[in-house]
């Protein structure tokens, strides 16, 4: 198969770019390119606020797919491999990678969501050894492997502002990331995880799996 898509990240405000996310991406850009044939793109964000240049990349990217990424994370080399040839092996429209909170207890940022009634947020907990992809409500924006199709039908094509957006009044506390989520699931789309594809928040040391305390009821809830 021919893969055709864009990788592109959210540039921070004032346009900093941690050195290890660079490297990690260059890394996973280049063994991407060997391993698996296709035409891929690089996009770069706005140097703005998070939901700004997450909306210019929606709306500027090429191909089939767009897998946007944070750039406070570091990951393995062939983390764009596997978000790639996960998605189409299983035909998914919505993917995310595996991240946890930058702060103590480091729980991961997946999550069963009940958008429209109490705003109520179970935090997901996986098997640390799973290699399925896991049906989840919301998460992140950190590594968002996304189908065209999902943004021709959540996103208004004339403007990405959100006094436009009939989904962001039904839930006007919620932030730009859990707003997509919210969209995609009204439009009837699946979001999943990839627990085995790790992005490590960057905080004063890079956020692993073992850093993790898991509660006995894994319970959140919006503020």
């Amino acid at each position: 198969m021919n893969y055709l898509g864009t990788i592109g990240y959210r540039a921070a405000y004032m346009g900093h770019v941690p050195e290890g996310f660079m490297a990690s991406f260059v890394a996973a850009w280049d063994h991407l390119k060997r391993e698996i044939p296709g035409e891929y793109y690089f996009k770069r964000g706005l140097s703005c606020l998070p939901d700004q240049s997450a909306n210019q990349l929606y709306h500027d990217f090429k191909g089939d797919w767009l897998l946007m990424l944070d750039n406070d994370h570091i990951f393995a080399q062939d983390a764009f491999e596997e978000m790639v040839t996960t998605f189409e092996a299983h035909a998914l429209d919505i993917l995310v990678g595996f991240a946890q909170k930058r702060q103590p207890p480091y729980h991961p940022a997946i999550y069963q969501t009940d958008f429209l009634e109490d705003g109520k947020v179970e935090t997901i907990f996986p098997d640390r050894h799973e290699f399925a992809p896991i049906k989840i409500d919301s998460s992140g924006c950190y590594a968002l492997l996304v189908r065209r199709k999902v943004f021709d039908q959540i996103c208004d094509p004339k403007a990405f502002l959100p006094e436009n957006d009939p989904f962001d009044k039904m839930r006007p506390d919620l932030g730009e990331d859990s707003s997509f989520f919210m969209r995609a699931k009204a439009a009837g789309f699946q979001a999943w995880c990839a627990p085995w594809i790790k992005f490590h928040h960057l905080a004063t040391v890079p956020v692993t799996d073992d850093m993790m305390v898991v509660p006995k009821i894994p319970t959140e809830f919006m503020p």
